[in-house]
């Protein structure tokens, strides 16, 4: 029998399951069929619940289909009602799995807690979670299913997220460079990763388990101990350890080598555990410990080494040795570039030196210049200049020597070659002017005792004069070229100057000049050759006498030191530029006036300092005089 519709609550499916579904057993009789109000509460329990409710025929098809079903899948429970359960609501991929649940059920087998994905009427996948029985006629054989469904689909969702970022965890400790090791509350280990496994030399296996006091020298294992327990009871996360020096692990070998670490706890469930993650420092503290030593070799170098930025110019740095010798600080340099003290260069001219080296067409150049110093006084260079990378970019490295000493020995060597082609000069004029000279000279000495007449006994002095002259040149020329060597024995400095102004007395007189004399009370003997120490003298108080035409002071001082006597010639003269003054001892350099100086006066006077083992160094200003100073050794005895 078939019922007429009503406006009372929607029958169940199940009751009339012929008509839904495609049944072949025979109509029920109406004494058979559930009374209509227990449908009615059936009816109302279906709706009303919280949950997705659906019945199904023994062939799958929807007999049921409540409100919650309708809102979460989207089907109104008349446009499902009698379609297949299977091909309507389930993904392709599940249908097989779910079939076989379900003909459990049919069998008796109850299903609590099955998941499975569902499709919706959008055809979003979601995942239920369901309990379903079988239901029975009054014959007690299985005419369907009952099923109800739970919406997981958030609790999967974050379960599929939890277990992603556990095995993305698991990936970044075990592909971590840094070793990273757990530890539970007792400090046994739990985590060993594979940059652990290779810094501690043991492998996962072996370690896990393990007391991590293994891996620690014993005699850091008390205070790490303790370490960690007192982290444990702190509110931090994490902290770095090592702050107060380095901290050092062991390896399975026993080798120790130092490390640097951080640690973090968390707490589950009431039981701490520890995570420590280490960084074997030991390349760097090497690569570290080479920088500082070549750092250190760098700023103690005798050369000057200067680093300067490829494109400002600008020092980034400047060595000791360097900053001494130009008189800089670190400070002022950084806000210079080598134009600063480069006088011989321009910008044009120092950027056509760097080009080749930009260009890549050369590795290096090398030139000599001249370096200005802070208090404007120059030095020679030689300079070598390459560009390197550096981490912070590209700059030019010039690693420079000075060169003032070489340039005095070239310069020394130069003047050695000079006297000696002089010496061979001065041989061979003595032999071919000196002859003619003195032939000369007997002759208008003769003529001159013969006549009477001024007019020709003046000319004829004017002969002798300058035949004299030529003469006194060659000897002076012969003198230098081949000056015999001294015969050093004690001389008192002071019986050597008294006797060169005795010769001088008529001289000095003449041209208005008072003598000063300044001698030390205590010993002032020396071991020279006592005429050559005589010429020494004679030589500085003439040159003093000529600086002094107008008169003057003439200051000579004699002092004493522990290994050396002082002498000291000083003038009030017209002085010496400065210019001049390192030329003062050059062979035929004289400021003298043409024919007033043959420019070897002090030369010989250099020479035979530095033969004696003395020094000797000249101090002028013009206008303010000249002043010789001259250091020789006291005799040992």
């Amino acid at each position: 029998m078939s019922r007429k519709p009503t406006k009372k609550p929607r029958p169940s499916g199940l009751s009339r399951s012929r008509k839904a579904g495609e049944s072949a057993k025979p109509r029920q009789k109406k004494s058979d069929s559930a009374p209509p109000r227990q449908q009615q509460h059936f009816r109302l329990l279906l709706e009303s619940a919280g949950a997705v409710i659906i019945g199904l025929s023994r062939d799958y098809r929807i007999l049921e289909w409540n409100r919650e079903a309708e809102r979460f899948f989207g089907w109104r429970r008349d446009e499902v009602l009698g379609k297949d359960y299977i091909e309507t609501c389930l993904p392709e991929a599940d249908r097989g799995k779910v079939l076989t649940e379900l003909g459990k059920v049919l069998l008796g087998k109850e299903s609590l807690g099955f998941e499975k994905k569902i499709k919706t009427r959008g055809g979003e996948e979601r995942t239920l979670s369901w309990s379903a029985t079988r239901c029975l006629d009054f014959k007690r054989e299985a005419i369907g299913i009952l099923a109800i469904g739970q919406d997981i689909t958030p609790r999967k969702t974050y379960q599929t997220l939890v277990e992603e970022s556990q095995a993305h965890l698991a990936g970044i400790i075990r592909s971590a460079m840094d070793a990273i090791i757990t530890v539970d509350d007792e400090q046994h280990i739990t985590i060993f990763n594979g940059a652990a496994e290779l810094m501690f030399r043991c492998s996962a296996a072996e370690a896990i388990g393990q007391p991590l006091d293994r891996f620690i020298p014993e005699r850091f294992r008390p205070a790490h101990r303790e370490h960690i327990q007192v982290f444990g009871k702190t509110s931090l996360s994490s902290r770095s350890m090592g702050k107060l020096g380095t901290i050092f692990g062991m390896r399975a070998d026993g080798q120790e080598f130092p490390i640097e670490a951080s640690i973090s706890q968390v707490d589950v469930k009431g039981k701490k555990s520890f995570t420590v993650i280490l960084r074997d420092i030991s390349e760097r503290l090497e690569a570290e410990e080479r920088a500082t030593s070549f750092g250190r070799i760098l700023e103690e170098s005798r050369n000057e080494i200067y680093v300067f930025d490829e494109k400002t110019l600008r020092f980034l740095l400047v060595n000791r040795g360097a900053r001494e010798n130009l008189g800089y600080s670190m400070e002022e340099l950084r806000n210079m570039t080598p134009l600063d003290f480069k006088p011989e260069f321009t910008p044009d001219t120092f950027a056509d030196l760097l080009r080749p080296l930009r260009t890549g067409e050369q590795p290096k150049v090398q030139f000599e210049t001249v370096h200005l110093r802070k208090d404007k006084s120059v030095y020679p260079v030689n300079v070598h200049l390459q560009l390197s990378t550096w981490a912070f970019g590209k700059a030019f490295v010039a690693i420079i020597l000075d060169i003032t000493r070489r340039k005095q020995t070239e310069e020394e060597l130069r003047q050695v070659e000079r006297l000696a082609e002089m010496g061979t000069l001065a041989s061979g004029m003595a032999h071919e002017i000196g002859t003619p000279m003195n032939v000369i000279l007997g002759r208008a000495e003769y003529i001159l005792g013969k006549t009477q007449e001024d007019g020709t006994r003046k000319g004829l002095q004017t002969i002798v004069a300058q035949v004299e002259r030529i003469t006194k040149i060659m000897n002076q020329l012969l003198a230098f070229a081949r000056r015999r060597r001294g015969e050093p024995q004690p001389v008192d400095l002071r019986r050597s100057i008294e006797d060169s102004l005795e010769v001088l007395h008529e001289r000095l007189a003449r041209h208005r000049i008072q003598v000063e004399k300044t001698f030390d009370a205590l010993a002032t003997t020396v071991l020279v050759d006592p005429d050559h120490m005589t010429q020494v003298c004679l030589n500085l108080f003439i040159n003093a006498i000529h600086a002094m035409s107008q008169g003057g002071t003439l200051r000579i001082g004699l002092g004493c030191t522990k290994d050396s006597v002082r002498m000291t010639v000083a003038d009030t003269g017209h002085g010496i530029p400065k210019e001049d003054l390192k030329k003062i001892f050059t062979p035929f350099f004289t400021t003298k006036e043409v024919g007033k100086g043959t420019g070897l006066g002090l030369t010989v006077v250099h020479g035979i300092i530095q033969e004696h083992g003395g020094s000797i160094v000249v101090d002028s200003e013009p206008g303010q005089g000249t002043t010789f100073a001259i250091m020789l050794p006291v005799p040992s005895s």
